[in-house]
């Protein structure tokens, strides 16, 4: 799945993040792409496992054109958690590294 490929990425740069702060005067940035198609996701048959990435991993549960918006909404609720983690981080340097995602317009609000 893309969204973990994501989330280890940023998680492995994590390090280098902070160095970067503690080097120089640079706010370093993590921008996870998104999109509103994570709103479009259904999956009450995820819901019934206790574990959701072996939900998402079971073959017979597979469909493909499910998939693409599961990712984005995964993408969209680490990368909140990621800046809320950072934000009540322990770590003086996580206060000033950025964290950017999806961003709902006012249409997604009507």
């Amino acid at each position: 799945m893309n969204a973990l490929a994501t989330f280890l990425l940023a998680l492995l740069l994590l390090p280098l993040l902070r160095k970067t702060v503690t080097l120089s005067d640079v706010h370093p940035r993590v921008v996870i792409l998104s999109s509103g198609v994570h709103k479009w996701v259904n999956m009450p048959e995820y819901r019934a496992k206790p574990n959701i990435y072996e939900a998402l991993n079971d073959k017979e549960q597979w469909v493909p054109r499910e998939r693409y918006p599961v990712s984005k909404l995964l993408d969209t609720l680490w990368t909140y958690e990621l800046g809320h983690r950072l934000a009540s981080s322990t770590h003086p340097e996580d206060e000033k590294i950025s964290v950017s995602g999806y961003v709902a317009s006012k249409e997604d609000l009507n």
